[in-house]
């Protein structure tokens, strides 16, 4: 599996920002637990990426991040549908 190292740290990292995000919340900055919510879906979304492609965008657009990974999904249900039929 390429970046394996990589991909955990990356979900090591995102984990850590919901953690942090929760104890926000609980303290009432709610400004605050938002942003880390973003980074952490942000770098677990790339984790997942990185895990499957072997790269990531850098970039902070969650809407272009789901929108890779919805191509990446789309792509792979196409080609599983078309061995399934050509059998």
């Amino acid at each position: 599996m390429p970046h394996i190292d990589e991909v955990k740290i990356l979900r090591k990292r995102a984990k850590a920002f919901r953690k942090t995000a929760e104890t926000a919340y609980q303290d009432g900055e709610y400004d605050l637990t938002v942003y880390l919510h973003e980074q952490a879906i942000q770098l677990h979304l790339k984790s997942i990426l990185l895990e499957e492609l072997g790269d990531y965008p850098r970039t902070h657009s969650l809407t272009y991040l789901f929108q890779l990974l919805q191509k990446l999904r789309s792509s792979e249900t196409y080609m599983m549908s078309t061995r399934t039929t050509s059998v």
